[in-house]
């Protein structure tokens, strides 16, 4: 059986170490420093497999993305930063089986090619892969428009494929909260999770998801389908600034 863990994490450009992030990456000392304390538990963990599920690439209406690499390799340019780039060998086998899954229960999902990973996953991957000693294969996931309920169910299509090998899986839902002033939107999601209280994150109003400025919520829902039957407790945010309403936090790792 699997070992499937879960990291719920924002994705600021400002946190990336860049000349001009240097006036207001102090403002986000406490999320790298949390960063790096989980990468500390990341490698630990040793994963065999990082499934990145991000709002932020080619997000379509009504179809979730899976992210098909040219020449079997994800890469995160990190040009802009003048950091070498990262490489990511594709998990093909395991994604392939995904894809019949999803075809065989008719599930709207889309195939996308494309290697360059945007900033959803390239944020959180840049920290959380720092201490690895070895380089764990990855899947690059798109979230769409459809609701968080159906994202929920194409994480437990996600925990079914991997339900057969004995790989570990880290997932990561990179994910900003709504935009501006907190929303009261961001203590619900906190409560629902501490309370383990999935089903009810699955019916949050699209509407309501779509006035709080959110870009989380849908990634959010997957990865909770995803380790749903494992009953995971969720640490204590690490993370949390009204202004800017971002914060990482994890299951047990």
């Amino acid at each position: 059986m699997p070992q499937i863990h879960g990291i719920i994490a924002p994705h600021p450009l400002a946190i990336l170490p860049h000349a001009a992030n240097k006036n207001i990456i102090n403002q986000y000392e406490q999320l790298i420093l949390g960063y790096l304390e989980l990468s500390l538990k990341v490698e630990q963990f040793k994963p065999d497999v990082i499934i990145v599920i991000s709002p932020r690439g080619v997000i379509y209406l009504d179809q979730i993305g899976i992210v098909i690499p040219t020449d079997n390799q994800y890469i995160a340019n990190l040009s802009e930063i003048s950091q070498p780039d990262l490489h990511y060998e594709f998990d093909r086998i395991e994604t392939n089986q995904l894809i019949k899954l999803a075809e065989t229960k008719a599930f709207p999902f889309i195939r996308t090619a494309e290697s360059k990973l945007d900033r959803g996953a390239i944020v959180p991957l840049f920290y959380l892969t720092r201490a690895l000693t070895k380089k764990p294969e990855l899947v690059s996931i798109n979230s769409s428009y459809l609701s968080p309920e159906k994202h929920f169910e194409f994480g437990k299509l996600i925990a079914e494929t991997y339900a057969k090998t004995d790989k570990k899986v880290l997932i990561i839902a990179s994910a900003d909260l709504s935009t501006g002033k907190k929303h009261k939107l961001d203590q619900e999601l906190q409560n629902d999770l501490h309370e383990n209280n999935y089903e009810r994150i699955t019916l949050y109003d699209t509407f309501e998801l779509d006035e709080a400025g959110e870009a989380g919520i849908r990634p959010i829902a997957t990865l909770l389908g995803a380790i749903n039957e494992q009953h995971l407790h969720w640490q204590k945010p690490i993370y949390l600034r009204p202004e800017q309403t971002g914060y990482l936090l994890t299951s047990t790792l």
